[in-house]
């Protein structure tokens, strides 16, 4: 029984012994996860997860006795993947309700305005969901979201820069003997900018080392999303299994020191890294293991601090859900898409938050889920010869990017040599570095700190700018048809636009003029024909005092200012897509035309 999906809510688990349903249960009030194993004479080997700030387990049903449990859950599994409902819920009122606000004694949420969390009262399952639709009924009611736990997938002068074949690849026995120039030009990138300490990169994930030598100096106040009463980490990792290494390992890639004679450099080792905290590794034994677990709520907190709180320019988050697993496991991700749809529109000033998600690891074409958003970056992985990562390409690593139609670019992701949580911690028990992180979890940060460096020479520019910049210039890697066309240029599905070019992206983010795609409308305008072979004429309210046109790299063809201009000649363009903006004396609109024969 490989794949085994919950029926009726009820998980079935192929252990090695036997099969045994499980539910995931809480105490009551005031009691402990201890005092309530001591009440039922339960005993640890019973006890197959324990919930970090949730004060819930996992238990066998079939050997214990679940009555008088406060509330309990069926667990739904699907392969070695597993979600439930806490009896939490976050809600998202439209206005403030004193009322509604006492008789449920719901309390602020600490960072997203009219969010609050709800303990519910109920027992089981069923009464919670009747409770979320009652609720849903409220006029002062916007959203209600279960607070969830489930399972995801983490995506995986300096002595060790020789090895380092994503920032330059020249083929040698240290970088597997690759193909040479199989990298993104980050050397030459360099000569412009090794990033800037006002560019700030947040780096959702399982934390990060804080003590690290390599780090030091780099890291700002972190966040952890479990924190309660009973723990805060500050973004710190919990050191259980070597897993919990895999955020320092992104931060290492994104920001290591560079030239200070220790381990590795970073992509944009001149930038600052906020570490948050949102996933932690837990063992579930049986056919499930070790698996990286969240909740609702530790998802929403991290990526809201990192925009409303920290203020930061660049997200990198490698860790995702097929939608496979989305629609078996019944995930809701209204309220994290929600959040990534207001980083994206409201972060830095109007200017949104570039915001990088690794593509998944699984070698089918089905992007993960945050990176499938609009609002995200979804970046795959290639190998160090020259190729999308497959499971028979020259790594010898048994894995492929995942890839597909919300795929926008690829970025080195196998054996990455980077950060290592210090000490015997991490993924090394030897070394404070590993050689071989591998995985579209490395080839996130990889570029997203391009990202970083695009923003350095630039920080004017918007989130969406980033993205056209990263997938224009991208190397059109050979041996790969890019037979489609989006607006960012030719496409081809295993590569996206390509193999990130930090060279080329800084070169051009240099003379970028930002867009203002991600901006609020204030100018209402309506122009005609489009497409159009020749004059583009434009009605308004307002007067129009200036137009200019530009094409997709931000680069500016056309300008003309009048007292109120009324049309312009676009029959000297080629035939494409292009921007135009409008401006009158007091307001403005970007908005896109094609020029058609």
């Amino acid at each position: 029984m490989n794949k085994l999906l919950s029926i009726l809510g009820l998980f079935v688990l192929a252990c090695s012994s036997s099969i045994a349903q499980m539910v995931a249960v809480s105490p009551c009030e005031g009691e402990s996860i201890d005092e309530l194993m001591h009440r039922k004479g339960w005993t640890s080997d019973l006890i197959l997860g324990e919930f970090q700030s949730e004060n819930m387990i996992i238990v066998d049903e079939a050997v214990v006795n679940l009555e008088d449990i406060c509330y309990r859950a069926e667990v739904r599994t699907l392969e070695n993947q597993l979600a439930f409902e806490t009896n939490e819920m976050l809600i998202k009122l439209k206005q403030e309700d004193l009322e509604l606000i006492s008789t449920h004694n719901l309390r602020p949420h600490e960072i997203i305005p009219n969010m609050f969390i709800y303990s519910s009262p109920v027992r089981t399952s069923d009464e919670l969901h009747a409770e979320k639709e009652a609720l849903l009924t409220h006029p002062s009611v916007e959203r209600v979201t279960f607070n969830q736990v489930f399972t995801i997938n983490p995506t995986v002068n300096d002595p060790l820069y020789a090895r380092q074949w994503a920032i330059e690849n020249t083929g040698s026995s240290l970088q597997y003997n690759g193909t040479p120039d199989a990298d993104m030009s980050v050397d030459s990138a360099w000569t412009i900018s090794t990033g800037s300490a006002s560019i700030k990169i947040a780096v959702l994930d399982s934390g990060v080392d804080t003590l690290h030598e390599d780090l030091t100096g780099k890291l700002l106040p972190g966040f952890d999303g479990f924190a309660d009463s009973t723990g805060d980490t500050k973004g710190y990792p919990t050191p259980n299994f070597s897993s919990d290494g895999h955020g320092t390992a992104c931060a290492g890639i994104i920001g290591a020191t560079g030239d200070n004679g220790l381990g590795t450099a970073g992509i944009a080792y001149g930038s600052k890294l906020i570490p948050i905290r949102i996933f932690y590794y837990q063992n579930y034994g049986g056919s499930i293991g070790v698996q990286a677990t969240t909740n609702t709520n530790a998802l929403v907190s991290g990526a809201a601090y990192a925009w409303r709180i920290a203020d930061a320019d660049i997200m990198s988050v490698s860790a995702g859900l097929s939608t496979l697993f989305i629609a078996a496991l019944q995930i809701d991700t209204a309220a994290l898409n929600a959040e990534v749809g207001e980083a994206y529109t409201d972060a830095r000033n109007g200017k949104g938050i570039a915001m990088f998600f690794s593509s998944g690891n699984d070698d089918v074409p089905d992007v993960l889920w945050p990176g499938n958003l609009t609002t995200t970056i979804a970046i795959g992985a290639t190998s160090m010869c020259d190729e999308r990562k497959n499971p028979s390409d020259c790594s010898g690593e048994n894995w492929g990017g995942t890839y597909g139609d919300k795929l926008d670019v690829s970025a080195p992701g196998v054996k990455i040599s980077t950060c290592d949580m210090m000490g015997s911690n991490g993924y090394s028990s030897t070394s404070n570095y590993t050689y071989t992180f591998n995985g579209t979890s490395a080839a996130c940060p990889n570029a997203a700190g391009v990202g970083a460096l695009i923003l350095s020479v630039n920080p004017n520019l918007f989130a969406e700018d980033v993205r056209t910049i990263i997938n224009q210039t991208a190397d059109r890697v050979p041996g790969y048809v890019y037979d489609s066309t989006s607006v960012y240029g030719t496409w081809n599905e295993e590569m996206g636009h390509g193999r990130v070019n930090a060279f080329e992206a800084v070169q051009l983010a240099q003379t970028f003029t930002p867009s203002g795609l991600g901006e609020l409308a204030t100018l209402e305008v309506q122009f005609y024909p489009n497409p159009t072979s020749g004059i583009l004429h434009f009605e308004s309210e307002e007067m129009i005092t200036k137009v200019e046109v530009f094409d997709l790299f931000g680069r500016k063809l056309m300008e003309k200012e009048g007292f109120n201009v009324e049309n312009i000649d676009a029959g000297t363009l080629q035939n494409g897509e292009y921007l135009i903006r409008l401006s009158s004396q007091t307001n403005s609109n970007t908005l896109r035309f094609v020029r058609l024969d």
